[in-house]
């Protein structure tokens, strides 16, 4: 993948880790959202694929050296929950002009292109 093709991947994913940190409820973690694997809190745990995902790909960890699997991956999770969240919503995404939905049409436009 070329560096402006990761770049563009890259900052595709601050939307949905701002959503997604916007819809999580960490009022009863443990750990404050941080992922623990080992521990049964977080395996049980109803978000336990959003903490996950957060915790592999927020704005802290250095997602310029992640290879370009894992950072696609990322992008098919991230375009799968924020079209479960437009859905959940009732927004059409073809035709909605949100935030959301916009970045939805683009990403899925960069996934089939990578």
């Amino acid at each position: 993948m070329q560096l402006s093709e990761r770049n563009r991947l890259i900052n595709a994913l601050k939307v949905p880790r701002t959503l997604i940190q916007s819809k999580i409820d960490l009022g009863d973690c443990p750990f404050n959202g941080h992922y623990v694997s080992e521990t049964d809190s977080c395996r049980l745990c109803t978000e336990k694929f959003e903490c996950a995902w957060l915790h592999s790909h927020d704005e802290f960890v250095a997602l310029e050296q992640k290879s370009d699997e894992v950072l696609i991956e990322a992008l098919e999770f991230a375009i799968h929950y924020v079209a479960g969240n437009c859905a959940m919503e009732d927004h059409y995404v073809s035709s909605c002009g949100c935030g959301h939905c916009a970045w939805l049409r683009e990403a899925r436009k960069l996934f089939d292109s990578l």
